[in-house]
């Protein structure tokens, strides 16, 4: 499937519907691609690709301790896209959380159940959710942590899941997507980017390129989004990154910002 952008705060031509979307992911969670990419977070890294995964996994990780985005005990921590529920184990540190994963897939849904209920049980409890990122069924202001990395390029409409965010926290949010360092460096490695010919095969997903950090920004003004205070900006690995911590009511936008 050949898809033509009109741009990144709108859904590309052709756009796949939430069905085509859905039974793509289905398909995909049903091959080892979700095994390579949980061992490689883990640190079995042997590929550029692997390499990517885990530097994923140590960034996300380690902007929610800098930055005290840790939910408090019996918190709650939302990770839209949730595959293996590695992110919610980095979040919850043991403190007895309310864990919500959620995906679009059924499949990664039950496996995340079945291979990591125990670990992710002794961290609090844990709650699996059916859902598209573009409309969560979740109350508003519910989450003391949102997490959502790698997502925002495999949906048609990234501003609406931005709004889901800003309307689901309470608290922090750590929102990651591709930089478009990441295409160069897999082009000159030989490796085709998953958005050459997104959906034509597992692994094949992506419908945006990437973001820059002024793009991610502006995202988040294009999807009508109040003013967030920004507490990390980071630009390792083949991500762009973005930490926010909403302020207490009343405090305004505290306009801080850090380049890691």
């Amino acid at each position: 499937m050949k898809l033509k952008r009109r741009g990144l705060h709108n859904g590309p031509e052709n756009s796949p519907s939430p069905e085509c979307l859905r039974r793509y992911y289905e398909q995909e969670s049903r091959t080892e691609i979700d095994k390579r990419i949980s061992s490689a977070m883990m640190g079995e890294v042997s590929t550029p690709l692997d390499y990517y995964h885990r530097l994923r996994y140590l960034v996300t990780s380690g902007l929610i301790h800098r930055f005290q985005l840790v939910p408090p005990a019996k918190g709650v921590v939302i990770d839209i896209g949730v595959g293996q529920g590695l992110l919610l184990l980095a979040a919850s540190e043991n403190n007895k959380s309310h864990l919500v994963g959620i995906d679009i897939s059924l499949f990664r849904l039950k496996n995340l159940h079945s291979s990591r209920v125990d670990e992710l049980g002794q961290h609090g409890a844990i709650q699996s959710i059916l859902a598209d990122a573009q409309r969560l069924p979740l109350k508003n202001r519910v989450a003391d942590l949102t997490l959502c990395c790698e997502v925002l390029e495999h949906v048609p409409y990234p501003s609406r899941v931005l709004i889901e965010i800003d309307r689901v926290s309470k608290g922090g949010a750590v929102v990651s997507v591709p930089n478009r360092l990441r295409k160069m460096i897999l082009e000159r490695l030989g490796i085709a980017a998953e958005d050459t010919d997104p959906f034509s095969e597992p692994g094949k997903g992506h419908i945006h390129e990437g973001w820059t950090l002024n793009e991610l920004r502006s995202e988040h003004l294009a999807a009508g989004l109040r003013p967030e205070r920004i507490v990390g900006v980071c630009l390792l690995s083949f991500s762009t990154y973005l930490a926010g911590l909403r302020p207490p009511m009343g405090c305004g936008d505290l306009g801080a910002s850090l380049a890691l």
